[in-house]
């Protein structure tokens, strides 16, 4: 059995791309890899994706993977980071500019508000997502949080 070179999940031996993660295998077939180790915080490079993720105070555990040296070299880890801040900077905007904006006018349901809580469902998604070790990318956000990542590895 052969196991993706990125993620590794079980690929046949004809897969050019992992059904998976969508990364590129290579020719010769890989063992799957070792379980990340623990860090000196305790912390697996999973649960502080999956935590970065939490709802309202995710962007802490963020902050934490970028500015520790232990994730610097995990990208998967650095793009969920990035990802969840970009995600936590959308629910801001909706909830101090969109929602403020919409309140006098009187809609039924505030526009600003539906905002909030899209970006509090897709928190939860990803969080779950993450959790399963399934990489979900979201259009735009997860567009900035792959550049971002790119631009930290120069």
């Amino acid at each position: 059995m052969t196991f993706c070179v990125h993620c590794g999940q079980p690929v046949s031996p004809s897969d050019v791309f992992c059904g998976h993660c969508g990364s590129r295998q290579s020719s010769a077939s890989s063992p799957p890899p070792p379980p990340p180790p623990a860090s000196s915080s305790g912390i697996t490079s999973q649960q502080a994706a999956v935590f970065s993720y939490t709802p309202f105070v995710g962007w802490l555990f963020s902050i934490f993977v970028l500015a520790t040296d232990q994730f610097r070299a995990q990208r998967e880890v650095r793009f969920h980071a990035f990802q969840a801040l970009y995600l936590f900077v959308a629910y801001l905007i909706a909830d101090r500019v969109l929602e403020p904006i919409f309140r006098p006018i009187r809609f039924p349901v505030n526009p600003g508000n539906l905002v909030e809580g899209a970006a509090i469902l897709t928190g939860l998604y990803l969080m779950y997502q993450t959790s399963q070790g399934v990489l979900v990318r979201i259009p735009f956000l997860g567009e900035l949080a792959e550049k971002s990542v790119a631009e930290q590895n120069r």
